[in-house]
């Protein structure tokens, strides 16, 4: 909590990382002034602290800010599909960062819902979007379907990483080499 609290007014740090430490709600309260506030801040990583409230409090702060966070990990929160809501306001705070250039939401068993919810990112026309990091998320080929489609009209990003994403079979694999092939400069990890 002191940690949290002491950095609600802090304007100069420009990477933060929280790792594998439990955030509860009032700690994610009291470090959302810090997201939200902070403009030098351009890379955050929270991995594996984070509840359902906390990725609410989290969408909000990021949604709040004024400057875009380039770089956000996400690793390891078990955002799961059952918590839809709190994931679509994830998208649309991520939506609203427009210099979001690397997303990685490895280990969050996001599967149908939140492929879904990541396609609505990776359409946006506002998306400067290189690299989504999906590792682990239980995807298989309808979500790989979903995602592959949602590249169609897409030109930035370069980098789609499933790896250990073992339900994706060749079909799957085949809407996104479709799009690959559409793209030269495409590359996925699978």
């Amino acid at each position: 909590v002191d940690l949290c609290e002491g950095l609600q007014h802090n304007k100069s740090i420009k990477e933060f990382g929280l790792d594998d430490n439990k955030i509860k709600n009032d700690d994610m309260r009291n470090l959302a002034p810090f997201i939200t506030n902070n403009p030098s801040l351009h890379t955050l990583n929270i991995d594996g602290c984070l509840g359902s409230c906390g990725v609410e409090l989290l969408s909000e702060a990021l949604m709040g800010r004024s400057q875009s966070i380039e770089n956000i990990s996400l690793d390891s929160n078990c955002i799961e599909g059952r918590h839809r809501e709190e994931f679509d306001g994830f998208v649309d705070a991520l939506i609203h960062n427009k210099e979001l250039r690397r997303l990685s939401l490895m280990f969050n068993q996001i599967g149908k819902a939140g492929c879904t919810s990541v396609a609505r990112l990776l359409k946006s026309p506002d998306s400067q979007l290189k690299s989504l990091i999906l590792r682990h998320n239980c995807i298989n080929d309808e979500c790989a379907v979903i995602l592959a489609e949602s590249l169609s009209s897409n030109s930035s990003l370069n980098n789609v990483d499933l790896d250990r994403n073992d339900s994706v079979s060749g079909k799957g694999l085949f809407a996104f080499l479709k799009v690959v092939s559409g793209t030269p400069k495409g590359v996925i990890n699978l």
